[in-house]
């Protein structure tokens, strides 16, 4: 938090610095600017006058001198310009945190928002307020109403209040911004200023959960501002709040800032609770291994925190039965559920999203699918596609880039919900495949004339050519499906209801401690690591830290217990026609990770199976193997959505280890084997 409120905060005040205003360390808070009381108070503290540890005063005093020396205005004149890499203030900002802590800039998906998609979303969300809610101005109306919060009291308020709830560097705020701008300009520029003040800060609202971003937010939208011929006045907030959406409420240390965040967490908390929020829009981040595990978000996806809003893990109000939910665990899924809410508790609005487009079709999402219909009137679903992981291509089969720098494909989502709205949406579905962008030739100037980006810049929600959906149990499908053939197809049998005893194949999680090529190898493995103390044997094989299904300890503790003996010496079928060896003890958060010996064990006697994939990411099915050994979940494919799954043909009388098994192709029939086939299924065959 030092290190970037040092690095952005410096910054800001230098770009607020009146012209030849000389510039230091002492002078600098003097001029961070007065809409950002927080940073001011922060800054205030960290590098004033009072500030005298050596040990950091002369890395400022340096930073300072730096900026006083720097020709500002070449720095900064092509912010603003309608490209994505052109902006200055978030270019210092995505350097910054790709050389100062990358893994945090992936764990928080801190990616800047392409303009032609804020553009797109922007333009579309002032469409729909103006066509379903009959607002004649959209973004730029300036009608107030009156509210009550939680506890009753009065507040009053804006009709339409937006809420970006991950802003990141301000990116949709700052459209939203350019957007009423030139609505409210066009008929009154001499009001612009009074505008500003009573109509446009009180109803902008947007969370940060990031030092860096946060204030370099802060800075662009009130450079934007102050271009627009803004003058800010003393009691003037930019809205933009440092806190975590996906908290009820930010745990305060006992630190120097204490008293500053925990401000800045009760101003959040009343727009996130009591303000009426209308719009909510942004890009939130993607992240499967999220870092949002609190009590609170965790209520709202089950359903708890809000009951009149269906669970994400039920669907038709029975459990998804998902064996591996997780990826209902991503940030981005959670960032819609809280906009969900916040659209529900209002009544009424829009929540406008560009995301991960995985919700649109994969099976583990098909409650969070029914739980939007059943909160929205009419949703619109934009895929971007460019999903490298998937090898998406065009549909002529030329190339197919993502509008962002990532490998997931990504979707736009608008959901409307209309007063007194029912629910039950009508959702339609449109897709664009293709180029990023592609440039015409005008002159020495490349114009942008194609692509995604130039589609983006060009179209609306009103003229995207949508295809209507007819989403069904069970999977709710966010993707055009030949209905016509739904019903033959529905007259088959699942593989899962044929052979119900089935799950996904072994997960080791430490590949390299559980998997070798030979008995000898991966005998040595064993009885050398299940002796070392559990730091020592962390370090001597690469171990890294503990996970929640995974411990040094644990592993060893499973070891002991079964011997180690070599009888639990067998073959695993790792990949395709790669055959290796572990030592196998069947329990789960022990020496693996999840053994699934109510499968495996089963796989000790003479036995076959088939391994296959539920989903898949490739643009071809061909994801089945016959097994007759233990199978790593990786078996059919190493791509880690395209997760194999294995279906014994026989089980074990007592589904356990019944013979010392060297090699398990030697081994006749066990006594007592019985079909893993289900009694519906034979019944009808």
């Amino acid at each position: 938090m030092y290190a970037q409120t040092i690095c952005y905060g410096m910054f800001a005040a230098r770009v607020n610095a009146p012209t030849g205003a000389f510039f230091s360390r002492e002078t600098a808070y003097k001029y961070i600017p007065k809409a950002n009381p927080f940073l001011q108070k922060t800054f205030y503290c960290i590098t004033g006058p009072e500030l005298d540890d050596e040990r950091v005063t002369w890395a400022v005093n340096d930073l300072a001198d730096l900026l006083n020396r720097v020709d500002l205005a070449a720095v900064l004149q092509d912010s603003g310009r309608r490209t994505r890499q052109e902006d200055p203030v978030v270019h210092f900002y995505e350097t910054f945190l790709a050389a100062y802590d990358p893994k945090m800039r992936e764990a928080r998906g801190v990616y800047y928002t392409p303009e032609p998609v804020v553009s797109y979303i922007v333009r579309s969300v002032d469409l729909l307020l103006k066509r379903d809610f009959g607002i004649a101005d959209g973004l730029a109306d300036n009608t107030r109403l009156e509210v009550k919060n939680k506890s009753g009291q009065g507040l009053s308020g804006h009709r339409i209040q937006v809420l970006d709830p991950a802003t990141g560097t301000g990116t949709f705020l700052h459209g939203v911004i350019d957007h009423i701008y030139e609505t409210v300009a066009s008929r009154d520029r001499g009001g612009w200023n009074d505008y500003v003040s009573s109509h446009l800060l009180p109803r902008l609202f947007s969370f940060e959960l990031l030092m860096a971003p946060y204030t370099v937010a802060h800075l662009k939208l009130e450079l934007q501002l102050r271009e627009t011929g803004y003058k800010f006045k003393d009691k003037d907030q930019v809205n933009v709040f440092l806190t975590n959406t996906l908290s009820q409420g930010d745990e305060m240390g006992r630190s120097l800032f204490a008293s500053y965040l925990k401000d800045e967490a009760n101003a959040a908390s009343q727009v996130k609770y009591d303000y009426p929020v209308m719009v909510v829009m942004g890009n939130p981040p993607y992240s499967g291994h999220s870092a949002n595990n609190g009590k609170w978000i965790k209520d709202l996806l089950h359903g708890v925190e809000d009951k009149t809003l269906p669970s994400y893990f039920e669907m038709d109000g029975k459990p998804l039965g998902e064996r591996n939910p997780r990826w209902l665990n991503d940030d981005y899924v959670k960032f819609i559920r809280f906009a969900q809410w916040r659209i529900n508790r209002t009544g009424y609005g829009i929540l406008a999203f560009i995301t991960n487009h995985g919700y649109l079709d994969n099976p583990t999402f098909r409650g969070m699918r029914q739980s939007l219909m059943d909160t929205f009137d009419d949703i619109y679903l934009l895929d971007l596609h460019g999903n490298s992981r998937k090898k998406e291509h065009s549909l002529d089969g030329s190339k197919d880039e993502n509008v962002f720098d990532i490998q997931q494909g990504v979707a736009i989502g608008l959901f409307v919900k209309r007063p007194g709205g029912k629910g039950l949406a009508v959702v339609r579905h449109a897709e664009l495949h293709g180029v990023r962008e592609v440039f015409t030739k005008n002159g020495t100037a490349n114009i942008l004339t194609g692509g995604k980006y130039g589609w983006l810049w060009e179209n609306d929600v009103v003229t995207t050519t949508w295809e209507t959906l007819a989403p069904q149990a069970p999977f709710y499908l966010f993707t055009p499906q030949n209905i016509d053939l739904r019903g033959e197809y529905d007259t088959g049998w699942k593989v899962s209801e044929i052979l119900p005893v089935n799950s996904v194949g072994i997960v080791t999680a430490r590949d390299a401690l559980t998997i070798h090529f030979t008995q000898d190898d991966t005998w040595k493995t064993v009885t050398d690591f299940v002796v070392l103390p559990p730091e020592t044997a962390r370090e001597k094989y690469n171990l890294g830290k503990d996970a929640r299904d995974w411990q040094v300890a644990l592993a060893q503790k499973d070891l002991n217990a079964s011997g180690p003996k070599k009888e639990n010496l067998t073959k695993i079928l790792y990949r395709p026609f790669d055959v290796r060896y572990t030592y196998y003890t069947g329990n789960s958060r022990g020496f693996h990770c999840r053994a699934r010996g109510e499968v495996m064990n089963n796989m000790f006697i003479s036995n076959l199976g088939f391994h296959l994939c539920r989903q898949t990411i490739s643009p071809h099915w061909q994801h089945i193997l016959a097994t007759n050994k233990l199978t790593d979940d990786s078996y059919v494919s190493n791509k880690t959505r395209e997760r194999g799954y294995t279906f014994p043909l026989y089980l074990s009388p007592n589904n356990s280890k019944e013979k010392t098994l060297w090699d398990i192709d030697e081994v006749g029939p066990g006594e007592g084997r019985r079909p893993n086939l289900a009694s519906e299924f034979t019944g009808q065959v």
